[in-house]
């Protein structure tokens, strides 16, 4: 009897999280594209370049689709057996309703780490594809030349400071380098007419150099054609416009670009914030199934639409207290770990008691 009624719920579950995820789905393609059209149309952009920046945002609108989804579906799912007296015979032999809806938290559990799996795995780089072909069709070209640039590296032992940095050519004009010591002190300043990054490391051209020993005051001088060395190995898109975005980038990959920020002395607190939300987002299919079956529960009358816009309600407190400790998190107000998990451990928190309270 278990085993059927665990089939039952999530025979009619699943049905409706495919007709709930294709509408958001297909909600998200309609505003991408009115988002667009009017310059879709002025520049004359063919029907078939048009479907294939749609296509590529499938997969992305698929894993923002996926909460509400499961949200709307839980919901109605349980709703409909409300309205129709169906739980009496279940709560008639004996079965709680904590046990007859544990399928569906165990399904939005799963959805959580399905899309976590998904966002990674597919989302992350259709993402990116959709967005360059689109800024090429819109001829919005992002240009990662960046002029007065000034950044730090060898846990900031190595200051360079340049007039600009030419993201084409990877090069660097009217540059500065300061090599400095674990107590701030002076050891080394190259002054050049420009830098050039050969792969591993920065070659400067017309140098004028000057170094001095430990304990010495006193600064020799040498001009050179050129110089490199291995410790001026400082990647070039640290030099480059802040123009990169977190959500075209693999975890490992943004983990490694937070840093590279990090250690340039860069601002990277929205970057960081970006990624802590990367993770906290996964968990909110979960979320949204345990809001469902704890609200439902606790209603008497209309059940299905009042428990559609309890729900709905408590998903867009959730979303607005991300949103804001979010910005707090970038402004500097709380850290971005606290700012990303917060909202997850209180909601979560709230979900669970719900649901530990579902009326039987």
């Amino acid at each position: 009897m278990v085993v059927t009624l665990d089939r039952f719920i999530l025979k009619q579950l699943v049905a409706s999280l495919l007709v709930s995820l294709s509408f958001f789905v297909l909600l998200l393609h309609v505003i991408e594209l009115f988002a667009n059209i009017g310059r879709y149309l002025s520049l004359e952009i063919e029907m078939r370049e048009v479907l294939r920046v749609q296509l590529l945002y499938i997969p992305k609108s698929v894993s923002l689709s996926l909460p509400l989804g499961m949200l709307f579906s839980v919901s109605y799912t349980l709703g409909m057996m409300y309205s129709r007296n169906e739980l009496i015979s279940v709560f008639a032999g004996g079965m709680p309703l904590r046990r007859f809806v544990t399928p569906v938290v165990v399904t939005g559990a799963l959805m959580s780490a399905v899309g976590f799996w998904f966002e990674e795995a597919v989302v992350i780089e259709s993402y990116r594809q959709k967005n360059a072909l689109q800024r090429e069709l819109l001829q919005a070209h992002r240009d990662f030349s960046n002029p007065d640039v000034a950044v730090l590296g060898d846990a900031n032992r190595i200051v360079y400071i340049a007039d600009f940095y030419d993201a084409d050519r990877r090069t660097l004009s009217r540059v500065l380098v300061a090599v400095r010591n674990t107590d701030g002190e002076l050891l080394e300043r190259i002054d050049a007419g420009s830098a050039r990054w050969n792969g591993s490391a920065w070659e400067f051209q017309n140098v004028r150099r000057y170094t001095r020993t430990v304990g010495d005051e006193r600064f020799e001088r040498q001009d050179l054609n050129t110089y490199t060395d291995s410790r001026f190995d400082t990647e070039p898109n640290v030099f480059a416009r802040l123009t990169r975005e977190i959500a075209e980038m693999p975890l490992e990959q943004a983990h490694a670009w937070v840093e590279s920020l990090r250690a340039a002395g860069l601002p990277h607190r929205r970057q960081l914030s970006e990624v802590y939300e990367r993770y906290a987002f996964a968990t909110t299919p979960l979320l949204m199934a345990l809001f469902a079956t704890g609200v439902g529960s606790r209603l008497k009358k209309n059940v299905l639409l009042g428990s559609l816009l309890t729900s709905v309600s408590l998903a867009v407190v959730y979303y607005v207290a991300r949103m804001v400790l979010n910005l707090l998190a970038v402004s500097g107000s709380v850290e971005p770990l606290f700012g990303a998990w917060a909202p997850v451990g209180v909601f979560l928190t709230l979900g669970i008691a719900l649901f530990q309270h579902a009326r039987t």
